[in-house]
């Protein structure tokens, strides 16, 4: 809820060219998730095509990130 809740309250264009995205990782996708997703959508649509869903531990995710090269999780400069 709280990832959803972030992109809808971040529109497109509201910090100049930036588009907010957000990856929700959880070992299972809980089935209010897609409720939740409509309902918000349905007032900010573009929340629909902002999030999306990965199904997975949080350290298998980041995992992953680090071998695509997606350094945006990278915590070594993390106290």
């Amino acid at each position: 809820l709280t990832g959803l809740l972030f992109l809808a309250c971040n529109p497109p264009g509201r910090f100049s060219d930036t588009r907010m995205r957000a990856v929700l990782v959880d070992q299972f996708e809980p089935k209010s998730h897609a409720i939740l997703r409509d309902c918000i959508s349905e007032i900010c649509p573009w929340v629909a095509e902002s999030v999306s869903f990965d199904s997975s531990g949080l350290e298998n995710f980041a995992s992953q990130q680090r071998k695509d090269g997606d350094d945006s999780c990278d915590d070594s400069d993390s106290m």
